[in-house]
């Protein structure tokens, strides 16, 4: 629902649609995909659209120029030839420029290893299904800028056969900053950066059998620290808590295998 309001926005205000993968042509209709006027939608749309419709001149592009400040654009695929048609969100996303030539392999390598091949599987899993997909991907644009994005896609059909691949794509980079900020703050030890109890709880002891996110645990080791207690005492907590953040950068240093956490 939320991907054919957008696209619906979209093809009211005009927003410019460029055929890739087609010799880089602008595209000289609608495609399909996008020509989102039909359907249930349709009435509810054209209430909320009609004010803009009646003073275009006040309102040039709105849809452009608000889904450029949520770093969203629309696009699609032919299936039968991996052709692709992007809204220029899509190009900003990605880091193109807007008359940029090329092809869904291209686009497909800008994926991060695991981003893409979860991509792979989905996009697979709703073509055969006819179905749809949500992910957040994680990819590297042309200068090496790593941005985060959550794709919204559907497979549309006709007489039965998927045609289609279309949906959204927004930028997501600082919102997943600031989650990954605050899953820290909830899950890590505010001194040493260790994981806390909770994290190590959830991760380990509590761990489904079939969890498939970590190795299965194949040793547990505990460390005490001898004469902590005297550093305290001796050089204040100042000294304490710099030793503490010592042993942890040691600890993680170079083991990518370990997950190290401060107990209680």
């Amino acid at each position: 629902g939320r991907s054919a309001a957008l696209g619906v926005f979209a093809l009211t205000s005009g927003e410019p649609v460029r055929r890739l993968g087609g010799g880089g042509r602008a595209a000289s209709a609608r495609a399909p995909a996008l020509r989102l006027l039909t359907g249930p939608a349709t009435a509810s749309v054209h209430s909320i659209a009609q004010p803009f419709a009646t003073e275009p001149a006040r309102h040039p592009n709105l849809f452009g120029h608000a889904a450029a400040l949520a770093g969203i654009g629309a696009f699609q695929c032919e299936l039968a030839t991996d052709a692709l048609d992007w809204t220029s969100g899509v190009f900003d996303i990605f880091g193109f420029e807007q008359d940029r030539r090329l092809d869904r392999r291209e686009v497909v390598a800008m994926y991060a290893e695991e981003s893409r091949a979860l991509l792979e599987r989905l996009r697979a899993r709703a073509i055969t299904e006819r179905d749809g997909f949500s992910m957040e991907a994680e990819i590297v644009r042309p200068r090496g800028e790593r941005r985060w994005v959550r794709i919204t896609a559907r497979v549309m059909c006709r007489d039965g056969r998927p045609v289609w691949l279309y949906g959204i794509k927004q930028d997501i980079t600082e919102e997943r900053a600031r989650w990954d900020a605050l899953r820290h703050q909830a899950e890590c030890d505010a001194l040493t950066g260790l994981a806390n109890c909770t994290l190590f709880q959830n991760r380990f002891l509590d761990r489904r059998g079939n969890a498939s996110e970590l190795a299965p645990l194949a040793a547990l080791m505990l460390f005490d620290i001898d004469g902590f207690k005297q550093v305290n005492d001796v050089h204040g907590h100042a000294a304490g808590d710099a030793c503490l953040r010592e042993i942890a950068r040691r600890l993680t240093a170079g083991r990518d295998d370990a997950g190290p956490a401060r107990g209680r």
